[in-house]
């Protein structure tokens, strides 16, 4: 019987045979342990056990295999899970993901002779600060001496994901590749409307009380009876709409694909009370357009008018479909306009029901609870996780106070890697933003990379400035992945292109 050779110094051969055996006596060993574990500690044991089995068959895929199934689970699986079927844990799918993705980068690495054209990754701003971002998360976690189950918990927001950066950066994915995954990810924009007319017609209609729109969130998933990422579903679609419009003015998507994607968009926008959507849209159009209103002001001109023409009309819409005639906010749109901001920028008010703050409210707690007398907490935080409150675990800091500190990505930040920590984030997107203007102002760079960096450079500081609105950036994997990716595509694009001095902006 032919025999093949077992690397080992030794010498030994193993026949075909024997390792038939040795295979089967594994797979029943295997079988053995899930049986008890599941008799023993139920069906989760048996989740736990199928998912690692398929963790080892996942990380021989191609990477853009993994690429595909990554974008495929987080935008159409993760969210379904959760507010259909009410499985809760569903957003640990993307972060495990991530993680089978980091180690195939890590093996790929390694190993000789890969397929992929790898590029190194040019040391800039960016780069920079991504490594003293996650010095920061190392350094608050290690000095507060923080709960290792806490920190385990934890890790999966700040770091698992980033390995779709290196993916990017490193030229695992081509370009092709990345230009279609831009353009497959606006599908989405349409997807959004059935499911948020069934949310909005159905599940909404049939809640009580002033939070009931809270149900609207697309397919990012939540709580039917609660909430959800229905920030990050209005945030995603006006990504949607900057992003086609910006490859329609470029010839790259028709006319007809770019306003399904953007009507479709408006309308969800419009079924869903996500009233920072009222400010964010106009301003990223007209980042957009930023070349236009300055080379061209009369036609600058009627673009305000027009984009100032739309918001006023969404702002219309929610105040017909939200607010009672009863109230201030509902009988006039100078009403439910002056209501929103005092809302929003109310710091005193607390639920003392549920704890939750608002979001300027928490980062006044935060600011009252922190002083220079001890500065270590406030400028490095009381490590990953301190502010969490979940299923799992319930963070240190968390515990101490009666209160939800989670109200934002700022807030969330600066409770776990204090003010050096979101001050490193922000300056991230600052410097990502200058890498979108070095792409879409090179004439080196394609027409694609062009119009994809120019979309890129309107929606990067909505996302920044996003940091202090919800927690996306810190905890929504589908904020997350879309936020990452555009990182990691601007770093690979710029560090492609020449250093040369940069051309005129296209408009």
């Amino acid at each position: 019987m032919r025999a093949f050779a077992l690397v080992r110094d030794s010498g030994i051969r193993v026949t075909k045979q024997q390792f038939s055996v040795a295979l089967s006596f594994t797979a029943l060993v295997i079988a053995g342990i899930s049986g008890y574990g599941i008799a023993v500690n139920g069906a989760i044991f048996g989740a736990a056990i199928a998912a690692g089995m398929a963790g080892v068959l996942v990380i021989f895929l191609p990477v853009n295999l993994l690429v595909a199934g990554i974008l495929f689970v987080t935008f159409l699986v993760v969210g379904q899970l959760q507010y259909l079927l009410l499985i809760n844990k569903a957003f640990w799918l993307p972060y495990g993901l991530g993680v089978l993705i980091g180690m195939r980068l890590i093996t790929d690495n390694l190993g000789s002779g890969s397929k992929y054209d790898k590029r190194p990754i040019r040391i800039n701003g960016f780069l920079l600060l991504m490594m003293a971002y996650v010095s920061a998360i190392v350094f608050s976690t290690a000095v507060n001496a923080s709960p290792m189950l806490q920190v385990l918990v934890s890790v999966k927001e700040y770091l698992c994901l980033w390995s779709l950066f290196f993916v990017a950066a490193l030229g695992f994915l081509t370009r092709e590749y990345l230009h279609r995954m831009w353009i497959a990810l606006l599908w989405l924009a349409p997807l959004q409307l059935p499911m948020v007319l069934y949310q909005r017609l159905v599940v909404a209609s049939e809640r009580r009380g002033s939070s009931a729109w809270d149900a609207v969130v697309g397919l990012f998933g939540g709580n039917p009876d609660g909430g959800g990422a229905s920030g990050a579903m209005a945030f995603f679609l006006v990504f949607a709409i900057v992003l086609s419009i910006s490859y329609w003015r470029s010839g790259i998507i028709r006319l007809r694909f770019m306003f399904l994607v953007v009507s479709s968009a408006i309308a969800s926008i419009a079924m869903s009370e996500v009233k920072v959507a009222l400010i964010v849209l106009p301003i990223s159009i007209i980042l957009l357009y930023r070349v236009e209103l300055i080379r061209r002001p009369f036609k600058g001109l009627v673009l305000v008018s027009g984009v100032l023409l739309l918001s006023l009309a969404l702002t219309w819409g929610y105040m017909t479909q939200f607010s009672s005639d009863r109230t201030r906010a509902g009988q006039s749109i100078d009403g439910y306009v002056e209501t929103m901001i005092s809302r929003a920028t109310d710091t005193s008010s607390v639920n003392t029901r549920d704890g939750y703050m608002t979001r300027t409210s928490a980062l006044v707690f935060w600011s009252a609870q922190h002083s220079l007398d001890d500065p270590l907490r406030m400028l490095l935080g009381h490590g990953i996780g301190a502010s969490r409150v979940g299923g799992t675990v319930v963070g240190e800091t968390a515990a101490r106070y009666m209160y939800r500190l989670d109200a934002s990505s700022a807030t969330v930040f600066l409770w776990e890697i204090g003010i050096i920590g979101l001050t490193i984030v922000l300056l991230m997107f600052v410097a990502a933003g200058r890498m979108a203007l070095r792409v879409c102002r090179n004439p080196a760079a394609s027409v694609e990379e062009r119009a994809t960096g120019t979309a890129f450079a309107a929606m990067l500081p909505m996302y920044g400035a996003e940091i202090f609105y919800n927690t996306d950036f810190a905890n929504i994997p589908q904020s997350q992945v879309i936020m990452i990716m555009m990182m990691g595509y601007l770093m690979f694009v710029s560090a492609q292109l020449p250093s040369t001095q940069m051309g005129q902006l296209d408009g």
